[in-house]
């Protein structure tokens, strides 16, 4: 059920992640063609950088939970790797806990402006008087996701740490390094693959 749950998420993810993808390009492109505009014609295109500022809060609410489900995220791995994997099971569960704290803290933050933006019908000092509530409520969902999908990596964690099965993908070290021997042990030194014998 929680491995079903994980693929279908992780999907899901990267269908968000390529629409934020392009959204961002689009946004280059505008931002882009503004500043052109104001070099040869002296004319802008008005509130360029409040649109940018809705694409970059919303993506990046995305690219968490895209971060998360593919093991992207940076940390230091000098004693993880030479950890058991039993350790690092262990690890993992605690970095995830520990982040959990962190995300929660964040979405009620997150909430609670969203809140106040509704109660007092908040809107941006541009010339699109933007109500505030439509793209704070699209970030806060997207948070909201990245809650998600993190209680869903804290019971893959708990469930690989009670009992000793994989975590999955890239987060299982052994199977990635297993893989690995694999891949070497089919190539040639030059690293063509191997041909089968006829």
């Amino acid at each position: 059920m929680l491995q079903w749950m994980f693929q279908f998420s992780r999907l899901c993810v990267r269908g968000l992640i390529s629409v934020s993808g392009a959204a961002l390009i689009a946004v280059a492109i505008v931002i882009t063609a503004d500043i052109l505009l104001r070099k040869t014609t002296g004319l802008s295109i008005p509130a360029t950088d409040e649109l940018a500022g809705y694409v970059f809060a919303i993506s990046t609410a995305i690219a968490f939970s895209f971060a998360l489900l593919e093991n992207a995220n940076v940390r230091v791995d000098v004693l993880y790797d030479r950890a058991k994997p039993r350790v690092r099971r262990l690890i993992d569960f605690l970095g995830l806990a520990a982040l959990g704290l962190f995300v929660l803290l964040l979405a009620w933050r997150a909430s609670l402006l969203l809140y106040d933006s509704y109660l007092y019908d908040s809107r941006s000092i541009s010339p699109l008087n933007t109500a505030l509530v439509y793209p704070q409520a699209i970030w806060v969902a997207a948070l909201g996701l990245y809650g998600f999908n993190l209680v869903l990596m804290i019971l893959i964690a708990l469930r690989a740490l009670l009992l000793g099965t994989p975590m999955p993908g890239k987060f299982d070290r052994d199977t990635a390094s297993e893989d690995s021997i694999e891949v070497n042990a089919a190539t040639q030194p030059n690293g063509r693959p191997v041909e089968p014998a006829t």
